[in-house]
């Protein structure tokens, strides 16, 4: 008793022990969801899920009211995934309360356009289709095979047509399900129809039938199950397509194992299996006639007055595989043969390709060889890679064959010559009377070695082919069918043994030395070549080794030169700094005398009253403002020139400055007795950091020549500023602008080839009056230079006796927040009444300018102390201001202008003027 409870207690030990040692069940991934996706989960009760058709095992109705299959299968496991029900339910049922579906599952090719509004998750499982034909029908082997076949359309199956797309040409045979498909396939009234193989295989399993198998497997264009959500719904395409993502590799074996256990039936046999009217066509036709040419070596020929050849083989082939005999008849040629297959005194041409004129008119079996259509040429010809490439030769090709049907479709522009048989056109084209010959590869092979042809060769292929087809009459599609099946059922190594047979052959020809005496011929230039570049290669040598040593000769005398130059360059640095040195210091001390001379000069000149010696006074007084000026131009050039000057930038008012400028020069240019306009874009900012006293000393300079230069019409002034819009990170409120000011003339103008030189420091216009127009040629040199210094430049247009237009173009100026020092807005009512004034209030202001001035005009004018006239002119600004008299401020500043220049002339003009000031408005 003991024994036996050991006994069963060992047992039991094993027994758990090779349990616990069993891999452990593999646990289900959950999907990977957002915080979002999971609250939205939680507010779902379930979802429904619409299935269109029906197919056993994918989905069908149990009949119980549920639903069962693979893909249900598929949804439960989605199902436990997202702890949600997922009902199926049937989309195309006519029941009254079928509901909305959520989403639905459904089938797509990849790569098929997606219907617009909706989305497709990743594939839950894919569908392999097959091509199903009957039992004994071995004809079908592949895709192609269904062209010109009756092939059945299932109406509920989507898929079908753009799986059928290789095939060119069939006729849709439609029915309203599996079982009428597989009816039409075994009564013959139709040769195939494509469906899912897990569905076909079930079926025919469960249905017990035998007589249609599994022809062709597509399992290159697979079919995926998918589900199909609406695109505004992407919360819920989401959380499906994560959760079917999740599935792994072991629950999608195990949900597949319990349903596609069954093996699909295949056609193993290759064996010629007819049906009963079949048999009985071809015991009541026993005359069945077959055209054979006897001039198309090595596929249809005579040989020892017998027909031999690739065909004359195939055809034996058939005639033991289908147990009947042909009756062979020769033809003359390949038209003959096919009016008489038109006709229907031939049953069969064998050596056919269907091209686009014949396969409107004939029945073709399946190909039996396919052979590539080639371009041969005479071993001098030119290579042609393209057919494109013959416009301008002699085409040769066999009358009323394929490659002569091609042509004559895609290149009727090509010059062909017909000939009767591939061996005359051989011939032509080695005499000389062709330049090409268009025909299939092995009947040159087969010629050129019977006839010993050596000086023809293959230059490229062409894109077409012969496909070698039995041809049968339209009437006959019985024999259509039965040669088919005879065809597809020989074994591929019967087809290839015949092939080679013919194809391949030995055929012993005398030797050809050609090839050897081009080879002895090209090694003995490649020697020449070899000896002619290698003296070549020893005097490019010796010519290396003398340009080294002049090199080597160059560089030192280069590095000499470099030292030189260092030195003088060392020298003219050390002079220019001397020479702007001397001429800074020579100007100082020149000035302090220069503006004594000036100033008891213009003292003298009010005591002295002899008209003679008043003369020589101004010719004094002028000769000494002259040089003064020269010597402040000659002091700002050194010192640009030495690099000392500095622009001192700050917020300036471009408005303001060009109002200077008019009331500066408009006295000037209406004495001149010309215009001066000056103008300011609208747009131009308040303020803009500048060098305010250069600007001005440039603008001084361009509108002083233009009115110096002008004698008709007038001067323009213009300013314009263009906002860049350049972002700052750094201050996002700053603003650039391109800044461009033009001095406009109608003066005597600048000829072309002087327009450069008169920036030239002491240069002036060719053929300019220096008497007339005096000068230095420094001013404009300084005013280019002052503006490259602000980062602009100076450049002129002008044509000779038309005018002159300067242009300043700063291209970079920042716009300034800070407001420029003002002397402030006048009151409204004082502005109105500026607005207003009439001529008795101009009387007015003409007794009170005498009232408050009197004569002491003649008093600053005789005593010549140029801080007298200064202060003179800077009251007389002051009230022109304080009156809002704009020509009393423009006299009171030009005069001001011409204080500071000592120019003692345009002063005392200016105070001799001054009882007539208002006056001449």
């Amino acid at each position: 008793m003991k024994s036996r409870s050991a006994i069963m207690f060992c047992l039991l030990y094993l027994l758990f022990q090779g349990v616990a040692l069993a891999d452990p069940p593999q646990a289900s991934p959950a999907p990977v969801l957002g915080v979002e996706d999971l609250r939205w989960l939680s507010e779902q009760k379930g979802f429904n899920v619409g299935v269109r058709h029906t197919q056993v095992p994918l989905v069908f109705d149990t009949g119980e009211g549920r639903m069962a299959g693979i893909w249900v299968d598929y949804l439960n496991r989605l199902s436990t995934k997202l702890g949600l029900p997922i009902e199926p339910f049937q989309m195309n049922r006519t029941l009254a309360e079928t509901p909305e579906p959520d989403v639905i599952l459904t089938t797509r090719l990849p790569g098929a356009p997606v219907i617009p509004g909706v989305r497709h998750t990743a594939p839950l499982m894919t569908l392999t289709y097959g091509v199903f034909v009957n039992a004994g029908d071995a004809g079908i082997r592949n895709l192609t095979d269904l062209e010109s076949a009756k092939v059945v359309i299932v109406g509920d199956d989507p898929n079908q047509f753009p799986l059928l797309d290789p095939v060119e040409n069939f006729t849709p045979v439609p029915v309203s399900n599996l079982g009428e498909a597989v009816s039409r396939v075994m009564s013959g009234e139709a040769d195939a129809f494509l469906g899912p193989v897990p569905v076909v295989s079930d079926y025919l399993e469960s249905a017990m039938i035998n007589g249609v198998g599994l022809a062709v497997l597509l399992d290159r264009r697979p079919v995926d199950v998918v589900l199909q959500v609406p695109v505004d719904k992407e919360r819920l395409f989401r959380v499906f397509d994560r959760t079917v993502t999740a599935l792994s590799h072991q629950e999608h074996r195990n949900i597949r194992q319990s349903w596609l256990a069954g093996e699909t039936p295949e056609i193993q046999s290759r064996n010629v299996v007819l049906t009963a009217s079949e048999l009985d066509w071809l015991a009541n036709n026993a005359g069945i006639t077959v055209g054979l040419r006897p001039d198309w070596p090595p596929f249809e020929f005579e040989q020892d007055g017998r027909p031999a050849g690739l065909v004359a083989d195939l055809l034996n082939r058939l005639e033991k595989d289908l147990g009947i005999r042909f009756q062979r008849e020769v033809v003359s040629s390949r038209a003959s043969a096919e009016e008489q297959l038109k006709s229907g005194e031939l049953s069969i041409l064998p050596g056919m390709s269907r091209t686009p004129r014949t396969e409107q008119t004939f029945l073709f079996t399946r190909a039996y060889v396919n052979v590539p259509i080639a371009l041969a040429i005479r071993d001098t010809g030119r290579f042609i890679g393209d057919l494109r490439e013959l416009r301008d030769e002699r085409v040769g090709v066999v009358n009323r064959q394929a490659s002569h049907d091609y042509l004559l479709i895609n290149h009727p522009n090509l010059d062909l010559y017909p000939q009767q048989t591939v061996e005359d056109g051989l011939l032509a084209l080695s005499n000389g009377d062709l330049d090409v010959m268009v025909t299939h590869i092995p009947a040159v092979s087969y010629t050129v070695a019977r006839l010993g042809l050596s000086n023809l060769r293959i230059t490229s292929i062409t894109p077409y082919q012969y496909d070698l087809r039995l041809a049968v009459n339209p009437d006959n599609p019985e024999l259509h069918r039965i040669l088919n099946k005879a065809l597809g059922s020989l074994p591929p190594s019967e087809t290839e043994a015949i092939y080679n047979r013919w194809i391949h052959l030995d055929i012993e020809q005398a030797a050809d030395y050609t090839v050897v005496r081009r080879i002895i011929l090209i090694a003995i230039v490649v020697v020449l070549i070899f000896l002619y570049w290698n003296r070549k290669l020893s005097l490019e040598v010796d010519e290396r080794i003398r340009s080294e040593n002049a090199l080597r000769r160059s560089e030192d005398e280069l590095r000499a030169a470099k030292l030189e130059a260092e030195r003088l360059a060392r020298e003219a640095e050390a002079a220019s700094r001397t020479k702007s040195e001397f001429l800074a210091n020579m100007s100082h001390e020149i000035r302090t005398p220069m503006n004594a001379v000036i100033g008891y000069s213009d003292l003298l000149y009010n005591s002295v009253t002899d008209p003679q010696q008043r003369n020589y006074l101004n010719a004094i007084r002028a000769g000494s403002r002259s040089l003064l000026m020269l010597i402040n131009d000659i002091l700002d050039l050194s010192r640009i020139e030495a690099g000392k000057m500095r622009l001192d930038f700050g917020p300036v008012s471009v408005r303001r400055l060009l109002s200077d400028v008019r009331h500066i020069f408009d006295l000037r240019a209406t004495e001149q007795g010309i215009t001066l306009e000056v103008s300011v874009v609208s747009g131009m900012p308040s303020a803009m950091m500048l060098d305010e006293t250069r600007l001005r000393q440039v603008l001084f300079n361009l509108v002083g020549n233009a009115i110096k230069f002008t004698h008709d019409g007038g001067v323009t002034v213009r300013a314009v500023a263009e906002a860049l819009g350049e972002p700052i990170d750094d201050a996002p409120d700053v603003c650039y602008y391109r800044l461009e000011v033009t001095v406009s003339d109608t003066g005597i103008g600048i000829a072309p080839d002087q327009q450069e030189r008169i920036f030239d420091a002491f240069e002036q216009q060719e053929g300019q009056s220096s008497r007339r127009y005096g000068g230095t040629g420094l001013g404009l040199a300084i005013s280019r230079k002052l503006v490259e210094m602000m980062g602009g430049e100076l450049t002129v247009e002008s044509e000779a006796n038309v005018g002159s237009t300067f242009h300043v173009v700063l291209p970079r100026v920042e716009a300034s927040v800070e407001q420029v020092d003002d002397d402030g807005a006048p009151e409204e009512s004082e502005r109105l009444l500026a607005q207003t004034m009439s001529m008795h209030e101009r009387g007015w202001l003409r007794e009170k300018l005498a009232e408050d001035f009197g004569d002491e005009w003649q008093d600053v004018r005789e005593s010549g102390d140029p801080e007298e006239m200064k202060d003179f002119a800077v009251r007389v600004i002051e009230w022109g201001r304080r009156h809002r008299s704009s020509s009393v401020t423009r006299y009171g500043e030009k005069l001001l202008v011409d204080v500071e220049a000592f120019n003692l002339d345009a002063v005392n003009t200016a105070l001799d003027t001054f009882p007539r000031l208002l006056g001449q408005d």
